[in-house]
Parts: structure tokens; C-alpha cells; sequence
């Protein structure tokens, strides 16, 4: 009885630094989750200041060539009005078609610059939108986890309050055996007792 008592009893400390586990393990998770959500939002706060600054650079570059664009469209249009009267072969006219024709790629070189404005802030927008989904990720399986700890603990508690009942039980039962054996050694005592007083009565009579 007693050996079965001192199993039980391992039983119940076996589950109990089970339970014990699993919370610092628990803890351990969320504390991993929390890391991992800052590193990201610090890489997506490192991405958004580079973008930054490349779109202030970009949008600097943009501006410089929209007024250059526009001062040698003023030089381009006094050009034009000075070299009307000029032959076709003149070198001013040329230089004036040459200078239309740099114009014109200056111009398309600015377009192209805005589009890849446009294309760097939508590609930002995916890294961002792709963080953010890993980060859901990362929590959805954070919560199940932390939902099959919590299970696990709720299955390990019904199970320590079990065996708590049981060595409850089995306790009991050893100590009210010991009672019923110390009454009865009594009773077997008294009964002795009883009889060796009939008998020293006896004895003296």
C-alpha cells in the first residue's frame, strides 16, 4: 500500500514539472513571437527610409530635369524665333534640331524616371504586404501552438487532479486501514487483558 501511495506520488511531480515545462515553453514562444514581429518592423521601417530617400533623390533628379527641360525649351523657342530667317544649312538650325532632339530625350528620361518612382513605391508596397503576411503567419501558428499548450495543460491538470484523487484515496485507505488494525489490536488487547484479570481473579479466590 505504501509503495503504491509513493508511486502515485512520483506520478503527480512527474506531471507537475510537466505542466511547469510547458508554461516556461509557452513563454519562451511568445517571447520568440515578439522578437521576431520587432525585427520585422524594423526591417520594414529600414525599407521605408531607404525608399524614402530614394524617392526624395529620385524626385530632386525629377525636378533638376523638369527645369532644365524647361529652360532650354526657352532657349530652344528663342532659337527658333532668331534662325527663321536663316538657310536650312545653317549651322544654328541645326544646333537647334540637335538641341529639340536632346530635349525630347531629356523628356522621356523623366517620364522614365517617374515610372520607376512608381514601380519602386508598389514593390515597396509587396515587401510590406509580404512582412505583414508572415507576420500573420507567424501568429496563426503562435496561436495553435499556444492552443495545443493550453490543451496539453488542460489534459495534464484533469489528469493531476486524477491522480490527486487517487492518492487521496489510496491514503485514506492506508490510514483507515492502520486505525481498523490499531482497533482491532486493542480489541485483541483488551481482550487478553480481560482474560488475565478472570484469571488472577481466579488465581486469588
Amino acid at each position: 500500500m505504501r509503495e503504491h501511495a509513493y508511486v502515485l506520488l512520483k506520478m503527480l511531480e512527474r506531471v507537475e514539472y510537466e505542466v511547469e515545462d510547458l508554461e516556461a515553453n509557452q513563454f519562451h514562444k511568445r517571447g520568440e513571437l515578439e522578437e521576431a514581429h520587432m525585427r520585422h518592423l524594423e526591417e520594414v521601417d529600414e525599407l521605408q527610409r531607404k525608399h524614402d530617400e530614394e524617392l526624395e533623390r529620385q524626385q530632386e533628379c525629377i525636378d533638376t530635369l523638369e527645369e532644365e527641360v524647361q529652360f532650354q525649351w526657352a532657349m530652344l523657342n528663342i532659337l527658333n524665333n532668331n534662325v527663321k530667317w536663316l538657310e536650312p544649312e545653317s549651322t544654328w538650325r541645326k544646333h537647334a534640331i540637335q538641341l529639340q532632339e536632346m530635349l525630347e530625350q531629356v523628356e522621356s528620361h523623366v517620364t522614365y524616371l517617374k515610372s520607376n518612382w512608381v514601380h519602386s513605391h508598389m514593390e515597396l508596397k509587396e515587401i510590406i504586404k509580404r512582412h505583414k503576411a508572415e507576420l500573420d503567419e507567424m501568429r496563426k501558428k503562435y496561436e495553435e501552438d499556444l492552443e495545443s499548450y493550453c490543451d496539453h495543460i488542460d489534459d495534464l491538470e484533469e489528469e493531476l487532479d486524477v491522480l490527486t484523487n487517487a492518492q487521496r484515496k489510496e491514503i485514506e485507505d492506508f490510514i483507515s486501514l492502520c486505525i481498523q488494525d490499531e482497533i482491532e489490536r486493542y480489541q485483541a488487547n483488551a481482550i487478553i487483558r480481560d482474560k488475565i484479570i478472570n484469571l488472577m481473579d481466579h488465581t486469588l479466590l
